[in-house]
């Protein structure tokens, strides 16, 4: 490769020079120096020809030395051109200035001169580039690309110099290939068509394995092609022994070609040649004809047959009589034009699917060996992530591994760039369908992991508030609870740790029955102590604020005990002694109380009630009777004011003594 790569630049840098030569040197000098510089042309274009045949790869060169030619030719011409007409037009002015001095006829001779001398300088150049046009547009009709292909010993090499009349590619008489390399041979004319020749190395090359061999193919199928020149038409020869048995490796070559061209193409753009014609000729001394041995043939060479649409020619390489090999030439000449239809490099590229498909299969063992080994390895790592570890990296890490297979899978085996029949499943769909089962498998365990590092998180958690009597994050922790609890009913996976999850739901219930131990607890502490500092007798409503409190604790407890919040059995019972306490306590407290059915409240708005009859009329009339009113109103009230007061200590007397307290 490196030497390749040196004598390439070597050549490219004289064909620079050259191009440059001819853009900066003036027409006078180029022209007048001809000769030597299409001679240093040809002599450069000759070099290039004979390392591209060693080496390869340098058919570019030939082109643009083609296309230098072409031009300097092409200048040389209308140079030529220039200087006949110029030479015309002078010759032409001394005529008009001779004939214009003659009578009558003079002038319109001299004008007709002149006009003429302009019209045909004119009528020439049009003509020249017209047929340039013509030539160009004949080259690219005429012009065929035979693209020779088979299997290895088949006689590529020797049918293709048998096409060039001349011992081009390098042959071998062994069964062993001799080429390596795709090889061409551009713009050749053999008996008036415009050839160019692509010998490429056999298919199924011998020396490597059937796997390797067709990925080779494939490579070199797709080297010609992308060789091949874009004008004229492409043909594909397919060179086949005569006398060969059709093995298995006749049956890959041909199954190569069907996925690279397409197998509706052989009916329009393919040609077969059988080569070692003159076996042929000596089995059949009599002159048996070729065609009904054609239409003889059965099984896998006459479906080949059938394919091509009985397109064949036989080829004698060894034989030295002229007239023989032009016959055959000719032969193959003819068929090639009778094609309506022809291949090209576009079409080519419409088969990418096939193609695709054709390297794959190449591959196939080998991914397969590959894909089974990655099977297996990931689920040898799952085992043994979970008997050991179960860290979340490890369980995240294998399943990208898994991803980056699967991508590579969907990515060399896509429906988009692979042929598959309709209904036809793909290569590696089974691979596909295991990796991601133990793909799914991956991320269950993932999630269960995940699931069961915050269920104990959280039960850590419980136990912190618990131990340090901190409930703030309490509702935060109830809610985590909640949202677990949540995944535990919708995945169905996660049932394996209902058990810690219990667990945690256990801690939970224990730390809220603390929070309300240590809430409500300081809650009854705080209402025994102040009941305790009132003493008999006191008013109604301190004794209605203690019980509100009261009512208030007891009713949030009960309704804490409803909503499964268990242990809270000590409380209860605080709040129950507590209970007969106030009952005890009111009991006795409503002894000193008065018990008259009228209340002080009732007699006073009764004596403002008749003090208020009794005024107004006394201001209307002076009558006597009204101050009686007034003064027995007056009397009432303050006997009813005597009475209560009198009823009240005379009940706090006998409670007091009651309680063994005598104050007289």
């Amino acid at each position: 490769m490196a030497k390749q790569a040196m004598t390439k630049h070597s050549l490219e840098s004289q064909v620079s020079q050259l191009k440059k030569n001819v853009g900066t040197t003036n027409f006078k000098d180029l022209f007048r120096n001809y000769d030597p510089f299409f001679k240093s042309l040809k002599d450069l274009r000759d070099t290039i020809d004979d390392e591209n045949q060693r080496l390869g790869e340098m058919d570019d060169l030939l082109q643009d030395i083609e296309d230098l030619t072409t031009r300097v030719e092409c200048q040389k011409q209308d140079r030529n051109k220039k200087l006949i007409w110029g030479v015309t037009m002078v010759a032409m002015t001394g005529i008009s200035f001779a004939v214009a001095f003659i009578p009558i006829v003079g002038p319109p001779l001299a004008m007709a001169c002149s006009t003429t001398t302009t019209f045909g300088k004119a009528v020439d150049i049009w003509m020249t580039r017209r047929r340039r046009f013509k030539d160009l547009a004949m080259s690219n009709i005429n012009h065929f690309t035979f693209l020779l292909v088979g299997k290895t010993g088949s006689g590529i090499s020797s049918t293709a110099n048998s096409l060039l009349k001349e011992c081009v590619f390098k042959t071998s008489d062994k069964s062993k290939t001799k080429s390596s390399h795709v090889r061409i041979k551009k713009n050749v004319t053999i008996d008036g068509m415009n050839l160019t020749v692509v010998d490429t190395p056999g298919l199924m090359h011998t020396g490597l394995s059937s796997n390797e061999a067709k990925l080779k193919a494939c490579n070199d199928l797709q080297e010609a092609v992308s060789k091949c020149p874009d004008q004229g038409k492409l043909v594909i020869i397919i060179v086949l022994k005569y006398g060969d048995r059709f093995t298995e490796e006749n049956r890959t070559t041909i199954h190569i070609l069907k996925q690279i061209f397409g197998e509706d193409n052989f009916g329009q753009s393919f040609i077969l040649v059988v080569s070692f014609g003159d076996l042929y000729d000596l089995n059949y001394p009599d002159g048996h004809k070729f065609d009904v041995w054609l239409k003889a043939q059965t099984n896998d060479l006459g479906h080949l047959l059938s394919l091509v649409q009985y397109r064949c020619v036989k080829f004698n390489n060894i034989c030295k009589k002229e007239k023989k090999l032009k016959i055959q030439r000719q032969k193959l000449f003819e068929l090639a034009n009778s094609l309506d239809y022809s291949y090209s490099k576009e079409h080519f590229h419409l088969l990418r699917k096939q193609q695709h498909r054709l390297m794959l299969e190449a591959k196939l063992s080998e991914k397969q060996a590959y894909y089974n080994l990655k099977e297996v390895e990931f689920c040898t790592k799952l085992y043994f992530i979970f008997l050991t570890t179960r860290n979340l990296n490890s369980y995240e890490l294998l399943n990208r591994e898994i991803g980056q297979i699967l991508k590579e899978i969907e990515e060399s085996d896509n429906a988009d760039i692979i042929f598959y029949r309709e209904g036809e499943s793909r290569l590696f769909a089974g691979f596909q369908t295991s990796l991601e089962a133990i793909q799914r498998n991956v991320k269950r365990e993932q999630t269960l992991v995940r699931h069961e590092n915050e269920i104990d998180e959280l039960t850590e958690d419980l136990n912190k508030l618990i131990e340090e009597n901190r409930f703030d994050k309490l509702s935060h922790c109830s809610e985590r609870f909640h949202g677990l609890l949540r995944d535990d009913i919708s995945n169905k996976d996660l049932h394996h740790v209902t058990s810690k999850l219990k667990e945690a739901q256990l801690k939970l219930k224990e730390a809220k029955r603390d929070k309300l131990n240590l809430e409500f607890g300081a809650k009854i502490y705080t209402l025994q102590e102040d009941f305790g500092k009132i003493n008999l007798p006191v008013s109604s409503r301190t004794f209605k604020s203690l019980r509100n409190r009261f009512d208030e604790i007891e009713q949030t407890l009960t309704t804490k005990c409803s909503n499964d919040v268990e242990g809270l059995e000590d409380l209860l019972n605080d709040v129950n002694d507590l209970k007969l306490q106030m009952n005890e306590f009111e009991e006795q407290n409503t002894k000193f109380l008065p018990k008259d059915n009228c209340s002080s409240t009732t007699w006073l708005i009764i004596a403002v009630i008749i003090v208020s009859v009794s005024i107004i009329p006394a201001l209307v009339t002076d009558n006597s009777w009204v101050v009686f009113v007034v003064a027995v109103s007056l009397t009432v009230l303050l006997i009813k004011f005597l009475y209560s007061w009198l009823s009240q200590f005379i009940a706090k007397v006998l409670a007091l003594r009651d309680l063994g307290v005598n104050i007289l």
